[in-house]
């Protein structure tokens, strides 16, 4: 067994998306997230997030906002719920170098084809690869 003063705990599951990233104490960053109107928000492990401008408080990605939410800011990596009229912490990969993978992502309903691809080019522009689904590379020999 592992001496108990190396031992680490670390919470379970960050989002299954999340295939490399440099240093968790680099690329992640623990917001604020943006307490519920009317009702609780929460954001699940993988979920693209957006910021908004005027407060810094990260919520849901809102491909129709105006406010900055509708830019992908980050991925939320553990689940987090805000109650109505109440925000909380949620734990983001915010920057890269990071890669993740599409498939992994949950994104609003109305992010098409189009808003998908400006949320990865901006966040390729903040170092985090999305990797597009495809077939597995063959390992080399």
């Amino acid at each position: 067994p592992v001496p108990e003063a190396y031992q680490i705990n670390v919470p379970s599951g960050p989002a299954a998306a999340v295939l490399y990233e440099a240093s968790p104490l680099y690329c992640r960053v623990t917001g604020v997230l943006l307490a519920g109107s009317g009702s609780a928000r929460a954001v699940v492990p993988g979920e693209v997030l957006g910021v908004v401008t005027a407060s810094g408080k990260w919520k849901g990605l809102a491909t129709s906002g105006s406010n900055g939410d509708q830019n992908a800011a980050g991925i939320a990596l553990y689940a987090a719920s805000a109650p109505n009229g109440t925000d909380d912490q949620v734990v983001v990969l915010e920057r890269g170098p990071a890669v993740v993978r599409e498939s992994e992502l949950v994104w609003p309903a109305a992010a098409d084809a189009t808003a998908r691809a400006t949320a990865r080019a901006a966040l390729l522009a903040k170092g985090i690869r999305v990797l597009l689904d495809g077939p597995s590379p063959t390992p080399l020999p």
